[in-house]
């Protein structure tokens, strides 16, 4: 019992670093994709905007 107990808790740490890491990860990603929405001009991103209302069928 106490054996299971200590896999257990081994286990439950392995998730939790493993979460850790994945919430490192989409944060840096989010960053990433923050600066690089901050960085082209408000026409390029309007452009895009209307680059999508464009495939809308009218």
């Amino acid at each position: 019992m106490k054996q299971f107990r200590l896999s257990d808790n081994r286990a439950q740490k392995t998730v939790s670093i493993t979460i850790q890491k994945h919430k490192e990860q989409l944060e840096r990603k989010v960053e990433s994709e923050n600066q690089s929405n901050a960085s082209p001009s408000l026409a390029e991103s309007q452009k895009h905007q209307s680059g999508i209302q464009d495939q809308q069928p009218t």
